[in-house]
């Protein structure tokens, strides 16, 4: 059954006077109608101090419509602001990228979240960009490889101490790094690019001695994966 509205255009509406009678239109006919609103929403965004450890510069953040792709909106703000907001958005769903780059500009980390101002209020989003993890790694692929070539759908980062296997972590192969935590140490770290299941290894690198310090985050750097087909060793 469509929905009806009894209100005509002509009527000026407090956001508070909006909100009750959308949600009393709800309760009586299972829909909801959004009247216009001549002021439009904010999307307020906040991340952890813990995120901007040394060697992170700015955070790129971008909001790209759901519903209407053309609708865009970004912003570049200091790590150190530890938020920022997006003013007088247009009324639908948005989908939020926020990066996180190193101080030459490149990509230290990711976060993503959606966000609905469908219904004329503002929003919050908090962003985390491992800012709890103590070590980070990044991977490309040797041979002009991709995930996608490979068919490989995770990453394993494989961590070993006096030769037994110590930890793993996965990420989406796609998202090309990784965090994770480990008490401080000396570590072998091996790096997987698996096919679904985490059965079958597509691409492997080259084993790599790390320090994980105590109080700091440590950057792995980027290994590259070398495809290996059959010859591929497991990661257990």
């Amino acid at each position: 059954m469509a929905c009806r509205s009894s209100l005509t255009s002509g009527w000026s509406l407090s956001r508070a006077e909006a909100a009750i009678l959308a949600a009393a239109a709800l309760g009586m006919t299972g829909c909801m109608k959004i009247y216009p609103d001549p002021e439009l929403p904010d999307v307020n965004i906040d991340w952890s101090d813990s995120n901007c450890d040394e060697g992170t510069g700015d955070l790129s953040l971008v909001l790209t419509g759901i519903d209407d792709t053309t609708a865009h909106y970004e912003q570049t703000v200091a790590c150190d602001a530890y938020k920022t907001t997006f003013k007088d958005v247009s009324r639908q769903r948005f989908h939020l990228v926020g990066q996180l780059l190193d101080t030459s500009g490149e990509i230290y980390s990711e976060a993503e979240s959606d966000v609905d101002l469908r219904n004329g209020f503002d929003v919050s989003s908090y962003l985390y960009f491992g800012g709890f993890s103590n070590w980070r790694v990044g991977w490309v692929f040797d041979m002009g490889a991709t995930c996608e070539s490979l068919g490989a759908d995770n990453v394993l980062a494989v961590l070993s101490l006096d030769g037994q296997d110590y930890s793993a972590n996965e990420a989406p192969c796609e998202l090309g790094r990784m965090f994770g935590s480990a008490p401080p140490g000396t570590y072998a770290v091996t790096v997987y690019a698996t096919a679904p299941g985490n059965i079958t290894t597509v691409a492997v690198s080259q084993p790599i001695d790390v320090d994980v310090p105590d109080a700091m985050r440590a950057d792995f750097g980027t290994v590259t994966l070398t495809p290996c087909a059959s010859t591929c060793p497991g990661p257990f």
